[in-house]
């Protein structure tokens, strides 16, 4: 494909707006340039600069980017990190994609100035950092991020077609002198390994773009077949054990790398083992447990119990309601660090007297007694949660009801019969969120 073909108005005029990816360089000038070039409005068209603020010629980019937009008569839109010290170049890159959301609307697109090249140093980084076949597909020409709809037009183009244009059109652009400190890993790869094995290899762009579209097609149907299995035993932030284990040792391992996939998890093969060989044969009361990072900074964990694998952002376990002690009126909403509580009037199990009542909230200390309707003795509340496989890191951060002195209500599951409506009483109920859930 020629870099004139690469774009077309068709492609575009459905969006309300057209971003570019705008860093002021070579390969963003020339596509804000061909953008340009189309039949359309170019009020429509908006370069997104970021400066990085790292080098310090980054305002001097900024400068000179805006400068440029004014001369080519498309909007400019510039937005500034702040990046804490020792970023990896996955967290800069998370950072500046964040920027990218804060710009984008409903009904608009980004395009970024990825070339033939780029793909290359992307899929050979993969390599040798360990990749599976997800990984070997390379960059996406087009994807859709959560709030975010890229494409990448120039995929395809080799990068000499792009500086030939640039040079035939007299363009101006930056040169970023961090593109020769080989501390990054792409920056090596791409200025030592890339240069000797096209050098033996004159096809290696043709090579991976074949690989790269060969892996892209193959994970598309594990894919399908992963989905359709985890449809089969409807996995959401929960998988059983017991349908997981009907699969061949193959597919049990396709349906949970598509599970944590959905969730923009892509662990480590020494992390996918270890969920395998430890997580997965654990008894219950070891309370197994495997951390796992998400895209960007999300932080998960990995959880088993009563046969089944619990997928929970980190705080999970980290929030601590234990020295909550707090007179509630109940007629307001309570908002607590582990989540929300409110009354329901919308006909329930509670006696509307309750509202008249001195009500305290309390955290979960341990050694808690609870009287369950129908039971005439009191029991210990932790052997109420185990019969009924309530997990652990749950059990502190619902709230504890109190009449008093008693331990009355738990919320969204058990309520003493002291409390229970009477016969023909419209009574009213008690809500639990936790923010877990939200």
């Amino acid at each position: 494909m020629s870099l004139k073909k690469s774009l077309s108005e068709n492609d575009l005029l459905s969006f309300n707006r057209i971003g570019v990816a705008y860093s002021g360089g070579l390969d963003s000038h020339v596509l804000l340039k061909l953008v340009t070039e189309l039949n359309i409005d170019k009020k429509k068209i908006y370069a997104i600069h970021v400066n990085h603020g790292i080098n310090p010629s980054a305002n001097k980019w900024e400068s000179h980017s805006k400068r440029t937009c004014e001369e080519l008569g498309v909007n400019f839109c510039s937005y500034k990190l702040d990046i804490p010290s020792n970023s990896t170049e996955e967290t800069m890159r998370y950072l500046r994609y964040g920027k990218f959301k804060e710009w984008f609307e409903r009904g608009d697109v980004l395009l970024t100035a990825h070339h033939q090249q780029d793909q290359t140093e992307t899929i050979l980084f993969r390599i040798f950092r360990g990749t599976g076949i997800k990984g070997l597909g390379g960059i996406p020409g087009k994807r859709e991020e959560k709030g975010l709809l890229l494409i990448r037009p120039l995929l395809s183009i080799d990068k000499s077609e792009i500086f030939n244009y640039a040079k035939k059109l007299k363009l101006k652009w930056v040169e970023d002198s961090s593109n020769n400190n080989e501390d990054f890993s792409r920056n090596f790869i791409r200025n030592n390994i890339i240069p000797r094995l096209t050098s033996k290899w004159p096809s290696l762009n043709k090579a991976l773009k074949f690989l790269s579209e060969e892996s892209v097609e193959k994970n598309s149907l594990l894919n399908e077949i992963g989905n359709d299995d985890l449809k089969s035993f409807e996995a959401k932030e929960r998988i059983q054990l017991n349908k997981l284990n009907e699969l061949s040792d193959l597919r049990k391992k396709n349906a949970l790398r598509c599970w944590l996939e959905s969730h923009q998890i892509n662990p480590s093969h020494k992390v996918f083992s270890e969920i395998f060989d430890s997580l997965i044969p654990a008894k219950d009361d070891s309370s197994p447990l495997i951390l796992l990072s998400g895209f960007g900074e999300k932080k998960w964990q990995l959880r088993k119990y009563n046969h089944e694998i619990f997928l929970l952002p980190e705080e999970a376990s980290n929030s601590d309601i234990s020295n909550i002690n707090i007179n509630w009126d109940m007629k307001k909403e309570l908002n607590l660090p582990t989540g929300i509580l409110k009354v329901s009037k919308a006909g329930g199990r509670i006696s509307e007297d309750l509202l008249k009542n001195n009500i305290k909230v309390k955290g979960r200390i341990g050694g808690e007694k609870f009287c369950l309707e129908g039971i005439s003795k009191s029991h210990s509340l932790k052997k109420f949660y185990q019969e009924n496989n309530i997990p652990p890191w749950t059990r502190n951060r619902v709230p504890l009801i109190y009449l008093d002195t008693r331990l009355i209500i738990i919320p969204n599951l058990w309520v003493s019969e002291e409390v229970l409506a009477s016969e023909g009483e419209k009574g009213i109920d008690l809500k639990w969120k936790d923010k877990l859930s939200f």
